[in-house]
């Protein structure tokens, strides 16, 4: 009798830590990876215009866009995004004079794009997070934009009035610079994220119309971070 208690306790020892294995597969089916997320993301840049055809110097620019990604597996997945950013250049001109606010001083005048962006781009992840709470992330793609509103600024004095003169139809409307985006994604709560990341736009055609040329000149270059919330 005491073989046969011992041999169906041990059975049931067994078809109970069977059942519960069977529960923690179950439990952890329903924690699984988020496959969809959106949210909003912020972007505080430095932008030039390179090979221009006349010095520039790099101007800080901001950026804010609706963020849309969906992730096939916990490491690769695909994001979208439409929102508003800015880019643009300092222009360096001649100061002849060298007296601050004569319209020729240097650094400080700037072309400035007003532009609504379109990001695509593959996301990559590691598959397992290298530390509780954080994935290393890699962003791929292309930025492309429809640009809705160019113009030239004039930073004159501190008590003085600046110029803003504008000169959309001396900028190309459309492009679609590369981009490129490396950092972390941080947990933020069930089934949220912060990403922090180092981000660059590097454009290949010329986008500025310069007084009295034909051709466009001018590409994209741009670094900064970008701080992305998702749900």
């Amino acid at each position: 009798m005491k073989k046969i208690l011992l041999g169906l306790s041990l059975l049931m020892i067994t078809i109970s830590a069977s059942a519960q294995r069977n529960k923690d597969k179950q439990d952890s089916a329903k924690v699984k990876v988020k496959h969809f997320y959106y949210g909003f993301s912020f972007s505080n840049v430095w932008t030039d215009l390179r090979g221009l055809g006349q010095p520039t110097y790099f101007k800080p620019s901001l950026g804010a866009h609706a963020i849309f990604e969906y992730m096939f597996t916990d490491y690769i997945g695909i994001s979208a995004g439409i929102g508003y950013q800015q880019r643009g250049a300092g222009l360096r001109l001649q100061n002849n004079i060298n007296y601050p606010n004569m319209n020729d001083s240097t650094y400080r005048m700037r072309l400035r794009q007003h532009s609504l962006d379109f990001p695509l781009a593959l996301v990559l992840k590691t598959p397992k997070k290298w530390l509780p709470g954080f994935q290393f992330s890699l962003l791929l793609g292309a930025e492309p934009n429809w640009l809705f509103r160019g113009s030239t600024y004039m930073y004159y004095a501190i008590e003085d009035f600046n110029l803003t003169t504008l000169y959309t139809n001396r900028f190309r409307r459309f492009e679609a610079p590369l981009h490129a985006a490396i950092g972390v994604d941080i947990d933020a709560g069930p089934h949220a994220m912060l990403r922090v990341h180092a981000v660059t736009n590097q454009g290949f055609v010329g986008l500025y119309q310069r007084p009295g040329q034909t051709a466009y000149t001018g590409r994209t270059e741009m670094y900064g971070i970008r701080l992305t919330f998702m749900f």
